[in-house]
């Protein structure tokens, strides 16, 4: 269980109970959810089992189910989604391939919602393959004092319709409704990273680093806003507000033009460097401190620095 506050103004309970064994033969059953302010609920269940004949590889399936208010962009985002992952434990680290679908609806609150995010109000599908990559060479995920966390995610989703309401802009930026004959599908490219690094101060107090980039790019000209399932484990230290920093960069729509998709895939990543403070208090209970800073950005892009409090409990 952890509690997290934001100078941003929102807090959130996060909840995660772990089954194992429940059929009595490896099985593990993972129960999340998290309510908070803003309209802000989510809970996601999976049930995963290792390979009989090979037990370094793990089979999972479950479903999320969520609700999120994105206040820096003005819009409401409901999802629903069923996902498949196999993870693969190799002597390098452990390799995740995941297959989701996600039937998400987007909800601009009012005209001054960014017009990225209006064009692509309504309802989509979309359905992504998934690669990532993790080594974690950290002793403990709830109170790590040594050791190091890399994560490489690299997706290609096909989303239909890639323009659900095909507005259009005209001189005053208002937006008119008009049917689109163009595409209906879009196909988007996201690759993005996190290190971590732990610092070891005292036996009860630890300093941690984080540097998080990445980019999302649609190879159509319709913009794609950021949005993605990511299922965090108590304690992964300072994922939850680097996610958040990280949610606040709107995407920027491809072009068309070749120069333009260069830009974008080489020399426009989106990058933000978090650092924080935990303190450790009867081996069970984890309070920390973050800060985040976006250290770059694309055009559009609305910045937004803050801390980030928050404590955990966990027991087994």
């Amino acid at each position: 269980m952890s509690v997290t506050h934001g100078t941003d103004g929102t807090s959130k309970l996060c909840g995660n109970v772990r089954l194992n064994n429940v059929l009595r033969r490896a099985e593990l059953v993972d129960l999340d959810l998290e309510v908070g302010t803003n309209q802000l609920t989510s809970k996601c269940a999976a049930i995963s089992k290792p390979l009989e004949n090979n037990p370094l590889v793990r089979l999972t399936v479950g479903g999320t189910e969520g609700h999120f208010d994105h206040w820096w962009a003005k819009f409401l985002r409901h999802e629903r989604s069923v996902f498949a992952e196999v993870q693969a434990l190799s002597g390098a680290g452990l390799h995740r391939f995941q297959w989701d679908a996600a039937w998400r609806e987007v909800e601009a609150k009012d005209l001054t919602t960014p017009w990225n995010v209006r064009k692509e109000s309504g309802s989509a599908l979309k359905v992504s393959l998934r690669h990532v990559f993790e080594r974690d060479s950290r002793p403990d995920r709830v109170f790590p004092d040594a050791g190091i966390l890399i994560r490489v995610s690299n997706e290609l989703a096909s989303i239909s319709p890639g323009s659900p309401t095909g507005y259009s802009v005209n001189s005053g930026d208002a937006a008119t409704s008009l049917p689109l004959d163009a595409e209906d599908r879009a196909l988007q490219l996201k690759i993005d990273g996190l290190a971590q690094k732990p610092f070891r101060i005292f036996d009860w107090l630890v300093a941690e680093l984080t540097f998080s980039s990445g980019l999302t790019h649609s190879f159509t000209h319709h913009p794609m806003p950021h949005y993605s399932y990511n299922s965090s484990v108590l304690g992964s230290t300072l994922d939850s507000p680097v996610t958040r920093m990280y949610n606040c960069f709107q995407q920027q729509s491809g072009t068309g033009q070749n120069q333009r998709i260069v830009d974008e895939l080489i020399g426009k990543p989106r990058a933000v460097v978090g650092t924080g403070v935990v303190v450790r208090f009867a081996g069970i209970l984890r309070i920390e401190l973050n800060y985040c800073v976006p250290l770059h950005s694309q055009p559009g892009d609305p910045l937004k620095p803050g801390f980030s409090f928050g404590f955990g409990l966990t027991y087994s």
